[in-house]
């Protein structure tokens, strides 16, 4: 049992490693948002499998909220369709202001409505979310996790102090291939 757990642990790091190598686009192409915002969908979807949310009863579904208007959504909805996050359904809630942020295990923050940041992280305290978002200097400003585009690459910041402060365990295999940010200005651009 536990073999089958490391090998699947092993595939799960590899493809996250996949991801992270695969290009948005060739040479002199530009960048498709769609391809973009599927390859964002197929990461969340993939640290579903490496942070360790608190305990909570398994008939309860795995909620994924969207704050703002983003082409993610209809990707995370397809996704919920045929996957299930830890044997859980997932749910995916389309949010138009903070005041109707719920309870939710993830939080994407669409560009759009990255200045609210503050209040959102105010409202997500002690809820055990993971706050999302695709905007530069996100994670420095106290999202858990940001995505990147580095040398045409989709990457991904985690501020581990964030996650932290939520609640939430990010297992090694993840923080490798991660861009390390620290609330302030610190970051660790690791290959």
């Amino acid at each position: 049992m536990a073999t089958r757990h490391r090998i699947k642990a092993g595939l799960c790091g590899a493809t996250l490693a996949l991801l992270a190598a695969f290009p948005l686009c060739r040479a002199g192409e530009k960048k498709s948002p769609a391809l973009e915002d599927k390859v964002k969908t197929a990461f969340i979807y993939k640290f579903t499998h490496y942070i360790q949310w608190p305990e909570t009863p398994a008939a309860e579904n795995f909620t994924i909220a969207v704050i703002g208007d983003s082409g993610i959504t209809a990707h995370l909805r397809e996704l919920a369709r045929q996957k299930t996050a830890n044997g859980r359904t997932i749910l995916v809630e389309q949010l138009k202001s903070t005041g109707t942020v719920g309870p939710c295990q993830i939080l994407f923050v669409a560009a759009k409505e990255k200045e609210r940041l503050p209040e959102i992280i105010k409202i997500t305290e002690g809820k055990n979310t993971l706050i999302v978002g695709d905007s530069a200097g996100l994670a420095l400003r106290g999202a858990a996790v940001n995505f990147v585009v580095v040398d045409g690459r989709l990457r991904f910041e985690i501020n581990r102090g964030a996650a932290a402060r939520a609640g939430l365990e990010i297992s090694s295999e993840l923080l490798k291939l991660a861009i390390l940010v620290e609330e302030g200005g610190a970051k660790d651009v690791r290959p």
